[in-house]
């Protein structure tokens, strides 16, 4: 993905990324980062009605929002300060949401952006729901084609076979390529770090920066975005299917998956 030298006006997007850990109460610590960070987009992860009630403050700032305080751990609030029009989805199981927002930017552009927090698997389980969640987002993404980007805890690393196979599938760039790890996972356990939290994009991008910033109590470290929209918005830059291979793989990944989810 390139970097953008120069960015047009109202064509560059701010955004922040927090799983704000559910159980973390240090609530003011979040508030004073989104304040500093001043993100055009954010989106909060692991968030309750305890998280949802803290975040209030920020509703003047941010006054489009979608919130799903759920007490799981997958509870997800998406806050814009320009207009969006939200729309909560349970792909895969009925208590793991997302969201998929058509934000329009100061430039009159109109983009997509998709929230995501696919279930983990558990130690010794199979991947499937979320494999299936990836690859059926990565589906929409390409089906659409209009420039997107892809946000969230992904509860998987960069380099995995699965998020190649939906980078394949949705037509997306991973803006660390070639700028480093920027590790997410565990802010608790220095030694010990993966990026779990990402943000892909369609060929619309560039990037202007990627940073991690410091914790704010949680076991995810934030992590902010600059990106700059060089391409129509409502042009498509990739072709409306993947390559063969990976459509039969992803194929493969949802009946497998699928199964997982059902039981059977």
């Amino acid at each position: 993905m390139r970097s953008a030298a120069n960015c047009k006006d109202g064509q560059s997007i701010r955004l922040l990324n927090i799983n704000v850990l559910q159980d973390n109460r240090d609530f003011q610590r979040t508030l004073d980062l989104v304040r500093r960070t001043d993100a055009d987009v954010v989106l909060f992860l692991e968030t309750d009605q305890g998280w949802a009630d803290a975040l209030a403050p920020l509703h003047a700032t941010y006054p489009h929002r979608s919130s799903v305080p759920i007490g799981n751990t997958y509870g997800m609030i998406l806050m814009s300060r320009w207009p969006m029009e939200a729309n909560v989805r349970y792909r895969v199981k009925p208590d793991i949401p997302s969201i998929d927002a058509l934000v329009t930017m100061p430039s009159g552009e109109r983009i997509m952006l998709y929230a995501l927090h696919p279930e983990p698997p558990a130690p010794g389980d199979n991947t499937g729901p979320r494999d299936v969640e990836l690859v059926i987002a990565g589906r929409e993404v390409r089906a659409d084609g209009r420039a997107s980007l892809i946000l969230g805890d992904l509860n998987d690393v960069a380099w995995s076979a699965t998020s190649k196979l939906f980078r394949e599938v949705s037509g997306t760039l991973d803006p660390r390529v070639g700028r480093g790890l920027y590790p997410t996972f565990n802010a608790k356990y220095p030694l010990f770090q993966w990026p779990l939290d990402h943000m892909f994009v369609t060929p619309h991008w560039e990037i202007e920066g990627i940073n991690r910033l410091e914790t704010v109590g949680s076991d995810h470290y934030p992590i902010f975005y600059r990106a700059c929209l060089t391409k129509p918005a409502g042009e498509r830059k990739t072709a409306p299917k993947p390559p063969t291979d990976a459509r039969i793989r992803a194929k493969e990944e949802v009946r497998e998956g699928l199964k997982d989810v059902d039981g059977r």
